[in-house]
């Protein structure tokens, strides 16, 4: 299957990746972080993980009707 080329450069692109994690209430050092820190991040990466699993499939769906 072949992508027009807007959408192949548009997967490229991170809209948060340059942005500062204070920003998306995340640690921004981690380095000596306190456990519960650092299992309070994971939990919060899981999530949002979860997520972009769900709306991967939910859009995967709506293309295959």
């Amino acid at each position: 299957m072949s992508y027009p080329i807007s959408i192949i450069e548009h997967m490229g692109e991170s809209r948060w990746a340059g942005g500062s994690p204070a920003a998306l209430r995340l640690l921004g050092d981690v380095s000596g972080a306190p456990v519960n820190d650092l299992l309070a991040e994971m939990v919060h990466a899981t999530a949002g993980q979860s997520f972009l699993e769900w709306q991967r499939y939910r859009l995967a769906a709506e293309l295959d009707s």
